[in-house]
């Protein structure tokens, strides 16, 4: 039972005090040089006081909330060169530079989907690969499904892993069995505004090893429990 990468995504989540949802229109998007002029919507965007959410046509989603504004996008197949999320969010941070910016979170994830058929497909990963067997495997109609959270002290901060088993739904409505990977690096800023600015700017330009280092872990370490 072989798993395929089928989905994997950067995200970029930056926490303020106060910030206003309502600046997240795509005209200002645009019109700011945040977005290219040429990216097109692929839906109509939510906009009201509480929450905003712009989606692009090249799978980059942009939300706000009231302390937080997060940036996305799927990035399997692509080279890390490829990668214009984090270009996004310094060119957000750049245009609006007085925000009481408090922290950023660089977030990783990833989906690996086996190819089990049917209502009874396997969803048990964490269970059957990452924790001991004992009786309380056994209770109740259907396997047992989990989710898992790990906590990593690694030389540049912090680093939250959380692993669930899901099952996704393919295009002809069959389930799939599957994996989520969703990795967190949360970074708190400190100081005056212009240290702030430039501590997110540092962090920022070092999203890639944050990249590789949840990658390292993931594909490199779980993936051989998810082939056996």
């Amino acid at each position: 039972m072989m798993p395929k990468l089928i989905f994997e995504e950067l995200a970029i989540a930056i926490t303020a005090k106060n910030h206003n949802p309502t600046l997240l229109t795509p005209d200002f998007l645009i019109c700011s040089g945040i977005v290219p002029s040429n990216w097109e919507l692929l839906e109509p965007p939510i906009l009201d006081s509480q929450m905003c959410r712009v989606q692009f046509t090249n799978s980059t989603i942009i939300s706000a909330q009231v302390d937080t504004v997060t940036f996305s996008q799927t990035i399997e197949g692509k080279a890390l060169e490829d990668i214009q999320l984090p270009t996004l969010v310094r060119k957000y941070i750049e245009t609006l530079p007085n925000i009481d910016y408090q922290g950023i979170g660089i977030n990783p994830s990833s989906f690996f989907a086996f190819e089990d058929e049917g209502e009874t497909a396997n969803c048990n990963y964490i269970v059957t690969a990452l924790l001991s067997p004992g009786d309380w495997h056994e209770f109740g109609s259907q396997p047992v499904r989990a989710t898992l959270s790990l906590a990593y002290t690694l030389k540049q901060g912090e680093f939250n892993l959380k692993i669930d088993d899901v099952k996704l739904r393919r295009p002809d409505n069959t389930p799939q069995a599957a994996v989520l990977f969703s990795g967190n690096f949360p970074y708190e800023i400190s100081g005056g505004k212009q240290e702030r600015l430039q501590n997110l700017y540092k962090l920022i330009l070092n999203w890639q090893d944050d990249l590789k280092t949840y990658r390292e872990l993931v594909n490199q370490r779980f993936y051989e429990k998810l082939v056996h």
